[in-house]
């Protein structure tokens, strides 16, 4: 794809201003984890104790952020609303709630968020709602990105992860400034990001990891950005315009011990209630031993649980 810069685009240092607004595209139908979606939204499945929508909520608090902004289908509206409401007294923050009626990518999901954003001149965060993360402190991850990116003056932020070559088809690559030698965990410049390239064309194993922190100048790049082949607004597409336009870029790798942990499929929905379980203070030692005597049980026997289809058969 020829990337286009934005026109009329930031400086490429943008002020030092941390975000306070955080959007959390929550739209989708979660079609690959049916049945669990026939009856409620995958954000608001629980992962451990909490909904996913939840701990997204508290990662956003503790790291600063005081307005969230939901973008949903009407469908998830309704239930959404019902839990969080306009605000939490408690922590003083504010939620909103804008509504993408047809699927037309994470790029249009951003866009439809922007009258609740505005032309603010600080950054503001974009949380997909169906990503959590494992990390030693709540919040931890989003608030390193946030410093990273406003203490480098970037326009655009991007929390990024290690992955395989192989797997690298599946997800946006960053590339960086940096042209040999080894990146440690520490935050790096980046000239670009690439979607779902090949993993011969891959220009690193950083793949973007959920979280985004971007000037509201991408709104405009944003609306310049035509639609692909599958009719959606790549998001990606947009971070790249802003890119290529001199706004400088910056990426916040996951450290050793801190785990991604996308609800996308069954199996990465169980694994992600599983991981959470056993980190409860107060549930997980229970949970642990009772995982082990399952695992124990089922090996000692090599039984396999029958289906729903063959309960009912029989």
């Amino acid at each position: 794809m020829q990337v286009t810069a934005v026109s009329q685009v930031a400086a490429p240092v943008v002020a030092a201003i941390k975000p306070t607004v955080a959007v959390v595209p929550a739209a989708g139908f979660g079609t690959r984890l049916r049945p669990l979606t026939n009856s409620l939204p995958k954000e608001m499945l629980p992962v451990g104790r909490q909904t996913a929508l939840e701990r997204i909520v508290d990662e956003l608090d503790a790291a600063g952020l005081r307005r969230v902004v939901f973008v949903l289908s009407p469908a998830k509206e309704a239930l959404i609303r019902a839990r969080f409401g306009d605000g939490d007294p408690a922590t003083g923050m504010e939620f909103a709630y804008v509504l993408q009626r047809e699927m037309r990518g994470l790029g249009d999901a951003v866009l439809r968020a922007e009258p609740y954003v505005g032309d603010s001149a600080a950054p503001f965060l974009v949380a997909l709602g169906d990503a959590v993360f494992e990390e030693a402190m709540i919040g931890g991850l989003t608030g390193r990105l946030i410093a990273d990116a406003v203490g480098a003056g970037a326009g655009v932020g991007v929390l990024v992860r290690r992955v395989e070559r192989s797997l690298l088809a599946r997800y946006g690559v960053v590339r960086p400034a940096q042209t040999g030698g080894a990146l440690g965990d520490g935050a790096f410049a980046i000239t670009d990001i690439v979607e779902k390239p090949a993993p011969d064309d891959a220009p690193s194993d950083f793949a973007a990891s959920a979280r985004y922190l971007v000037t509201t100048e991408v709104f405009a790049a944003l609306r310049e950005t035509p639609p692909g082949r599958n009719g959606e607004i790549e998001f990606t597409d947009a971070m790249r315009r802003l890119l290529a336009g001199g706004v400088g870029g910056c990426a916040t790798p996951l450290r050793t011990g801190e785990r991604r942990h996308d609800l996308g499929n069954l199996t990465a929905y169980f694994e992600a209630f599983v991981a959470f379980a056993l980190a409860d203070p107060e549930c997980g030692d229970a949970v642990r031993r009772s995982l082990e005597r399952h695992v124990r049980d089922r090996s000692d026997a090599q039984l396999e649980m029958p289906t729903r289809k063959e309960v009912i058969a029989e």
